[in-house]
């Protein structure tokens, strides 16, 4: 998470977050990082306002899929192929997976602050992106100003010409900024079969009905 004098903005991975982070460090420069990937119900800072971004579910779990395989996640150590981490990743309650997952030491993972009660505590019949994307920011909440992944630069740029009074040399610096933290892959319609769609249109319900998003 990243703290201005009038904003913070929460880093839900795979966003686009590593761009926006570097971003706001640049063109404000009296903010801080507070903790990488917090979630909102674990900040206790003084805003009430907050900036976050979202992706595309399937274009999201693709992101998810390469950048686990080259990190080695716990989530996803040992599981093969596209087809099969996804049958994992929207049903991982009551799997073996999460009985580790839920003992597994997190202090020794890339990935902070995921925690053993995230695990234990994993819900029935709901998808990693809609539960990660509830985890983070919730997805009713009204306090938080959603960035789209697909449009990322221009949302950042008219979220804060609106509201934080963003000048012509700071979006020259927006514009500039070179993408971060890319995985090499194809283009996310060619991992899905048409059984893996119907799973994710499922499993994310939730994530479809707030954002709009479609295959």
């Amino acid at each position: 998470m990243i703290e201005t004098k009038d904003f913070a903005y929460i880093h839900t991975s795979r966003t686009g977050g590593t761009f926006t982070n570097t971003v706001l460090r640049n063109i404000f420069p009296e903010s801080y990082l507070v903790s990488r990937h917090l979630p909102l119900s674990k900040y206790k800072g003084k805003h009430n306002n907050f900036i976050s971004t979202v992706r595309n579910p399937f274009d999201w779990y693709v992101s998810v899929f390469h950048f686990y395989q080259e990190i080695k996640h716990p989530l996803t150590l040992g599981v093969r192929g596209f087809d099969n981490v996804m049958r994992l990743l929207l049903n991982i309650s009551g799997t073996k997976r999460q009985e580790h997952l839920a003992n597994y030491d997190w202090t020794k993972t890339p990935a902070p602050n995921l925690t053993n009660r995230d695990f234990k505590e994993y819900p029935d019949n709901i998808g990693f992106c809609s539960w990660l994307f509830e985890r983070m920011t919730g997805l009713d909440t009204e306090k938080v100003s959603y960035l789209r992944f697909e449009n990322l630069e221009a949302d950042l740029i008219s979220t804060l010409k609106e509201d934080y009074d963003l000048t012509i040399e700071q979006e020259k610096i927006i514009l500039s900024s070179p993408n971060k933290n890319t995985t090499v892959r194809r283009p996310y319609r060619e991992y899905y079969s048409d059984e893996l769609i119907s799973l994710v249109y499922e499993k994310d319900s939730l994530f479809f009905k707030r954002f709009g998003y479609e295959f």
